[in-house]
């Protein structure tokens, strides 16, 4: 009987200490978190070349800047890859800056906060943080223990020229197929929107990282966020992020070679997306066929397709969009996107 008693001791002792490792059962849920504005910074004085109105918008994942060979990596690391990160974002001399995978507080990055500090390099002082993946203890990768994550306060980030309001985050379910345990783990996926606050009007945008890994949960997530902008369209919006699936015109959908076992085969994500109406892509069907090489974003080092994307609502024009392969290319796995958007009304050239 003691020994009984004595094990199901142990049991409980070890789901006690499994849980708190996760935070617990956590459930998708919405919050409307503070802006930031960062003191002592103040916006880079735009280039005299672009219009009041126009706004340059980038879009990376940044792989909370891991990139290199496995394994835990110093400190140094993770300083040297930021500042190169800010200074390549700076070359862009962006307004808006829409990043994924930033980590804010964890111990796998040295407890750095990586959008503050690269909102500090490019000197765009307003910065907006989805906060998708928290927990006290992350014990992965499995082997060795001192290569496991550890605490962990992670997501996604708004960086910005201008003043935001109205900022809201919305985690989604994690994919059903994961066990029960694996999911305890498992990062959230999310969107966030904030109102970009120009002397001209409101700017809605949105910034999202949907599930790379199922395709069940990632159509789910995209059918969440195109009812959400449907809802908030403004003809000034502003969608982007990393997608994780590819254009339906693409001519290679699986068999990918850092990837030979993932698929986008009968994969709607973009569609669906793309379906919202007054919405349009910065690099449509056509366009894309024309060169799609030019447009890969993944994986940095050999890309071999695209995953991250821009939108933009019917007040805009495009007045280019770039794939920056050459200053970015060995930063994170993902390349940046790069957009210049005019208003529809100050427009005098077609794009």
């Amino acid at each position: 009987m003691r020994l009984v008693i004595l094990l199901a001791l142990l049991v409980l002792f070890a789901i006690a200490i499994v849980l708190w490792m996760a935070g617990g059962v956590q459930r998708p849920k919405v919050t409307q978190p503070s802006v930031l504005e960062l003191p002592g910074v103040s916006p880079r004085p735009r280039t005299a070349t672009r219009g009041p109105e126009d706004l340059v918008v980038v879009t990376w994942n940044i792989a909370w800047g891991s990139v290199g060979s496995g394994g835990a990596k110093p400190k140094e690391h993770f300083d040297r890859t930021l500042e190169e990160m800010g200074r390549v974002l700076r070359s862009f001399d962006p307004d808006v800056v829409l990043l994924q995978e930033v980590d804010f507080d964890c111990d796998r990055s040295h407890r750095q906060d990586q959008a503050e500090a690269l909102a500090r390099t490019v000197e765009l002082p307003f910065v907006a943080k989805a906060v998708s993946w928290e927990a006290p203890y992350i014990p992965f990768p499995y082997w060795p223990p001192e290569d496991h994550f550890g605490t962990m306060r992670s997501g996604g980030a708004i960086l910005s020229r201008f003043p935001l309001a109205d900022h809201r985050v919305q985690t989604v379910a994690k994919p059903d197929e994961n066990p029960w345990w694996y999911n305890l783990f498992y990062l959230f996926r999310y969107y966030q929107q904030a109102t970009l606050q120009m002397a001209s009007g409101p700017v809605r945008l949105f910034n999202l990282h949907t599930d790379a890994f199922s395709q069940e949960n990632r159509i789910q997530q995209a059918r969440i966020v195109a009812e959400q902008v449907s809802r908030e369209l403004l003809p000034r919006t502003v969608v982007g992020g990393d997608f994780n699936t590819v254009p339906p015109e693409a001519t290679q959908r699986s068999g990918y070679a850092d990837e030979p076992d993932n698929s986008h085969v009968d994969d709607p994500t973009l569609e669906i997306i793309r379906g919202v109406q007054g919405l349009v892509d910065t690099v449509p069907g056509p366009a894309y066929l024309e060169n799609e090489e030019a447009w890969f974003t993944f994986p940095a080092h050999e890309p071999n397709r695209k995953l991250d994307y821009l939108m933009y609502g019917a007040g805009y024009r495009v007045v280019s969009v770039e794939v920056p392969r050459g200053l970015a290319g060995d930063l994170s796995d993902h390349l940046p996107l790069v957009v210049h958007l005019a208003p529809i009304e100050t427009a005098t050239t077609s794009p």
